[in-house]
């Protein structure tokens, strides 16, 4: 069952418009009950006043910065830029429910993420341990958009 936070933070998602405005009005608010305090957006000081900030005036919708911020294009554009010896080696990507069911994993140990999500992380150490394919495939449905607003 949903909490108060829960179901205010959903009325408030359902409530403003889904575009630019609607997601910095929406963060805006979240900001302001989390910390108790309006920001600082024209001239950030904290950390989370200059996410604000690039949230009000569209730099998160910048084509590179939106490149830059899933894991497997970033590590596309390092090798591209630098070198692919500065990143670490990607063994496979997973799109589909069936490419999980399927993957079979040859090098230990290893990490286990999705490219779209960040706090979710799964480590196998050796071929003995046990994978958590349903995770895994639940890592496929996250939209963090609908849930956060986070482009």
């Amino acid at each position: 069952m949903k909490n108060a936070k829960e179901i205010g933070r959903d009325f408030l998602h359902f409530l403003m418009p889904k575009n630019s405005f609607g997601d910095y009005l929406f963060s805006l608010c979240s900001f302001v009950k989390a910390n108790e305090y309006y920001p600082n957006t024209k001239h950030p000081r904290r950390f989370m006043e200059h996410l604000l900030h690039m949230k009000r005036y569209g730099e998160f919708y910048d084509p590179l910065r939106q490149f830059t911020s899933d894991k497997y294009c970033v590590k596309q554009f390092v090798a591209s830029t630098l070198g692919p010896q500065y990143s670490a080696r990607t063994y496979a990507v997973l799109r589909t429910k069936e490419e999980v069911e399927s993957l079979r994993l040859r090098t230990f140990p290893c990490v286990i993420k999705p490219t779209h999500a960040s706090g979710y992380v799964l480590f196998v150490e050796d071929e003995g341990d046990v994978i958590d394919r349903n995770e895994i495939a639940g890592w496929l449905k996250l939209d963090l958009y609908r849930a956060y607003r986070e482009a």
